[in-house]
Parts: C-alpha cells; structure tokens; sequence
C-alpha cells in the first residue's frame, strides 16, 4: 500500500514496476565503492525508466514521477514470450515420452 517506493535493490524496483507503485532505485554501494547494479539497469532500460535510476541525491526530484506505459507494454510483451517458451517446452517434453 505504499505511496512510493525508494530501495536499493533489484526486487524493490521489480516489485514496483509490477504494482506500478511511484519509486526511485538508488545506485548500490559498499562504503565509498558503488557495486554493480546490472540487473536492475537491464529491468530499468528494458521498462524505459532509467530516469528511475539514481546515483546522487541531486536526481531525486527527476525521478519523482513514474510514467509505467512502456514497462506495462514490455511486461505483456515478455509474459506472452515466456508463456510460449514454457508451453513449447513442456510440449516438448510430452513428445519425447
């Protein structure tokens, strides 16, 4: 029931895309070192919302609104190619029995 959404990690931003919850991913650090985001850069560029990405503080207030519109086409778009390759697979599978 969250209003927005600001987390570091890759479920954060997967799970807020999916509820189409307002959010901001913030770049991942280990002390002074920023850690390799690439699953959630991938998610991001993939959904059109890199703007969703932020590394510094000053980006928070680009990152305030959330346009969901390409990520809900890519989500529908992947569903249905993930539906066929599991259906494709398992009929596969039957067929080799």
């Amino acid at each position: 029931h969250a209003d927005f959404v600001c987390t570091n990690s890759f479920h954060g931003t997967a799970f807020s895309i999916n509820f189409r919850k307002p959010f901001v991913s913030i770049a991942s650090q280990k002390g002074d070192r920023k850690v390799s985001d690439d699953r959630k850069t991938n998610l991001l560029q993939q959904c059109n919302l890199m703007t969703q990405y932020i590394q510094d503080k000053s980006q928070l207030n680009d990152a305030i609104h959330c346009n969901f519109s390409n990520a809900e086409t890519y989500i529908e778009e992947y569903k249905t190619r993930s539906s066929e390759w599991l259906k494709n697979a398992l009929q596969n599978e039957t067929d080799q029995k």
